[in-house]
């Protein structure tokens, strides 16, 4: 009789399983009709059916997910392959791509999928808190996006244009940034901490530009350019600025303990305001008469670098 009821209870099991499944399958094919539609809402609305399904079938998510992305892929621009001028108008995507977007940032929760989008065109999205972590989202235009406290920890960025971006209390740690455009960007209170920043650039020498509380301990900022930068509270210990341009720049309470400023470009920086800075950091970098160094380094200096 035991027997009798534990194979009742398997096949009852089993029957329910096949069900669900036979449920999830026949939303995931609505779904994909409805993205299909000539219809805004009703393809908005096949989105929103298979973001139930990440949620509902995690064992369908991965499917759910991979449809998303290549629904982006199919439904955003390639990235234009030249730096547009900063002032150029951004491109008006559909309302769907937000929604897209907003799907896959919350599937990348999960440990097993990490979302691809490399060149492509996501200006202007609202991405405020989005979890893109290790996401490859290489060579793609961002201007003018919103991406205040997004978590883009280990995301590949390389190349990608960011300017005029929201990036406030935003996570780039360990994230690839190499050659990113971030003009104009408000990075206050970022966390850049551990990032590859090889000549990215932060500013011009056209404008003046600030970030306050914003930490790149530990991270390469060999070559990059941040001419005219007024940094507040900002964390520059342990980074390799090696290179950089730092022409005009202002160190107000910044903490510099360990910098690598060799072949830096500090011609007319005012470094008073920058904590923790030695003589050894300084005689590998380039300095002029205007530039400004804490009151114990007075006279410490070497001669300044010559004019070009």
């Amino acid at each position: 009789m035991a027997v009798g009821a534990l194979l009742a209870l398997i096949y009852t099991a089993r029957t329910y399983r096949l069900t669900r499944r036979g449920q999830v399958t026949d939303r995931f094919t609505k779904a994909l009709e409805r993205l299909s539609s000539e219809k805004e809402y009703v393809r908005v609305g096949g989105i929103l059916a298979l973001v139930q399904i990440l949620h509902d079938a995690p064992d369908q998510s991965e499917d759910a997910q991979t449809v998303l992305q290549n629904y982006l892929v199919n439904h955003t621009p390639e990235a234009p392959a030249e730096w547009p001028d900063v002032e150029a108008s951004t491109t008006s995507l559909p309302p769907e791509v937000q929604t897209a977007v907003d799907a896959l940032g919350t599937a990348t929760r999960r440990a097993d999928f990490r979302l691809r989008l490399p060149n492509r065109t996501l200006t202007g999205l609202t991405l405020q808190e989005i979890q893109l972590v290790s996401a490859d989202l290489s060579g793609s235009d961002f201007r003018r996006a919103d991406l205040q406290g997004a978590n883009l920890w280990g995301a590949n960025l390389f190349q990608a244009d960011l300017r005029r971006c929201e990036l406030r209390h935003a996570l780039f740690i360990n994230a690839t940034l190499r050659g990113a455009q971030l003009q104009q960007s408000q990075i206050s209170h970022t966390s850049f901490a551990g990032a590859l920043l090889k000549h990215a650039a932060f500013s011009d020498d056209k404008t003046f530009w600030s970030a306050e509380g914003t930490s790149f301990r530990h991270a390469n900022l060999t070559g990059a350019i941040m001419i005219n930068f007024h940094f507040v509270d900002c964390d520059f210990r342990d980074t390799d600025l090696g290179g950089a341009d730092l022409r005009g720049v202002t160190f107000e309470r910044c903490r510099l303990t360990g910098a690598d400023l060799s072949g830096a470009e500090l011609r007319g920086a005012d470094l008073r305001g920058a904590m923790g800075l030695t003589r050894a950091q300084l005689e590998g970098a380039r300095t002029d008469t205007r530039t400004q160094v804490p009151s114990d380094l007075v006279g410490l200096l070497g001669a300044p670098s010559p004019p070009d």
